[in-house]
C-alpha cells in the first residue's frame, strides 16, 4: 500500500473535535453546518505551499539531468497554470483534533482563549466522501519521511513521462536546444536561457498538458494533509474538498465570505446534519472563562433551546487564564 493510500485508510476516530469562539459555535448549531475554508486562507498558507516546494525539489531531484530538465520545466509551467494560479482547482478544508481540551487549541482557535470544543460523531463526512470523489476525511501527516514518499508518489506520473520522452528521443532540434541548455551559464546568458528554456517548454506543452489536472489533484490533495511535525501535538483531522471553481462557486456550492483581521475569507458551509435532519454532538467542554459556571448554563440552556439531546457539557481542566 502505498504512503498516501496508508494515510487515507486510517482508522477514523469515534469523535472528533473542533474549537470555535461562541459566536462560531451558535453558527454552527443554528445553521447545522460548519465551515470549510479555501486552503490559500488558512492562519499559515505557508502550510500548503510546502508540499508543493516539496514536489519541486523532489522533480529537480531527478537522477538524470535531461529528465530532471524536462521534468522540472513541465511542473513548473503547470504549476503557474490556470489550474493553479487564481482559480481552476481548488481546495477548501475543514479541520478537526483528535484530541479534546488541548490549550494549544484553545490558544489558536478561540479568541484570548475563550470558546468551546465541540465533540461530534465524525458520520456527516460520508456525504463528501466516496463514491468516486477526491474529497477525503483523513489525518494530517507530521513525519517528514513519510511526506517525501506521498509526494513523490504525487509526482511519479510527470517523472516518468519525461523519462520516456527521454527514451523515445527528441528531434535533431529539440536535441540541440536541450544540450545548449544544459550546458548554458545563465549568468553570463539569462536572456538566451530564458529564449531556449521557454521554446522548449512550448514544444513539449501539447505532450503534458493531459497531466496537469490529475498530477495537482494527487498534489492539492497530498498538500492539505502535510504539516510542520511542531503541530503534531494536534492530531488534526481534515475534511478536505477539491473542486473545479471560478469567482462564484466552488464546485456545486456558493462562495461565502466572512471577515477577518486583514482581508476577507472565502470559504463554503459543510452541512454536519445526520440522515435525520438533526446534529449529533456527543459533548461540548467550555474553555476557560472568568465565570464557567455561567459559561457552562448559557451552553445548556442553548443546546436545549436548539433540541439538540445527549451532549455532555463540562468545563476545560486547562489552568489557563487571560483575563
Amino acid at each position: 500500500m502505498n504512503a498516501l493510500n496508508e494515510l487515507l485508510k486510517r482508522d477514523r476516530p469515534e469523535i472528533v473535535y473542533h474549537y470555535t469562539s461562541f459566536a462560531g459555535f451558535k453558527g454552527i448549531v443554528e445553521g447545522k453546518s460548519i465551515w470549510a475554508t479555501d486552503i490559500r486562507f488558512l492562519n499559515d498558507v505557508k502550510e500548503f505551499n510546502h508540499g508543493l516546494d516539496l514536489a519541486e525539489k523532489i522533480v529537480e531531484d531527478a537522477s538524470d539531468g535531461v529528465v530532471r530538465f524536462l521534468a522540472t520545466q513541465m511542473f513548473k509551467e503547470i504549476r503557474q497554470s490556470d489550474i493553479f494560479v487564481g482559480r481552476g482547482l481548488q481546495v477548501c478544508v475543514s479541520s478537526f483534533s483528535k484530541e479534546a481540551d488541548l490549550l494549544s487549541q484553545w490558544r489558536g482557535y478561540c479568541p484570548d482563549g475563550r470558546g468551546v470544543c465541540i465533540g461530534f460523531r465524525p458520520d456527516f463526512v460520508s456525504s463528501y466522501v466516496g463514491n468516486g470523489s477526491y474529497s477525503v476525511f483523513a489525518p494530517c501527516e507530521y513525519d517528514e519521511e513519510k511526506q517525501k514518499e506521498i509526494v513523490s508518489e504525487a509526482t511519479y506520473d510527470l517523472i516518468e513521462m519525461a523519462r520516456d520522452a527521454v527514451k523515445m528521443g527528441f528531434p535533431a532540434e529539440e536535441s540541440r536546444d536541450i544540450a545548449k541548455l544544459t550546458n548554458i551559464d545563465e549568468s553570463d546568458e539569462p536572456e538566451e536561457a530564458n529564449r531556449l528554456r521557454q521554446e522548449i517548454t512550448n514544444r513539449f506543452s501539447s505532450k503534458y498538458k493531459d497531466v496537469g489536472p490529475d498530477l495537482f489533484r494527487k498534489l492539492f490533495l497530498a498538500s492539505a494533509l502535510l504539516k510542520d511535525k511542531a503541530f503534531k501535538e494536534e492530531v488534526e483531522w481534515r475534511l478536505v474538498l477539491p473542486a473545479l471553481s471560478n469567482a462564484k462557486k466552488f464546485g456545486p456550492y456558493e462562495w461565502q465570505f466572512r471577515a477577518s483581521k486583514s482581508s476577507l475569507i472565502p470559504y463554503i458551509p459543510v452541512s454536519i446534519k445526520t440522515q435525520k435532519g438533526n446534529i449529533e454532538i456527543t459533548e461540548v467542554i467550555v474553555g476557560p472563562s472568568p465565570d464557567k459556571d455561567l459559561a457552562m448554563r448559557s451552553v445548556e440552556r442553548f443546546l436545549e433551546a436548539e433540541e439538540i439531546d445527549g451532549a455532555v457539557v463540562r468545563s476545560s481542566s486547562i489552568p489557563y487564564k487571560n483575563w
